[in-house]
């Protein structure tokens, strides 16, 4: 299992707009690779986080040529730049058993 997590910069006093926001998209278009979506309560201030979950790289690939292939995504993209700043990082990990 790959675990990837993305930590985004939110406008100040947008943090759960862009939570809602990521909530919403995924649920509305049916992905089910998406685990969990945080919002911060110490820490750094005006992140936003979620996670997926994959089997492995190509279920990855997939999902993300998928999510950028929908014709929705130009309208999708202009709304998340409202709410976002530029900055934030990906990471991939693993489940150790």
């Amino acid at each position: 299992m790959i675990v990837e997590r993305g930590t985004y910069k939110v406008k100040p006093f947008c943090e759960r707009a862009a939570a809602d926001f990521v909530k919403e998209t995924f649920a509305v278009f049916g992905f089910p690779n998406v685990r969990r979506i945080y919002q911060s309560i110490s820490g750094p201030n005006n992140v936003v986080y979620q996670e997926f979950e994959f089997k492995d790289w190509q279920e990855r690939e997939q999902f993300w040529a998928d999510f950028f292939a929908l014709p929705q995504m130009p309208e999708w993209i202009e709304k998340w730049k409202e709410l976002t700043e530029s900055g934030g990082s990906t990471e991939f990990l693993t489940l150790v058993e």
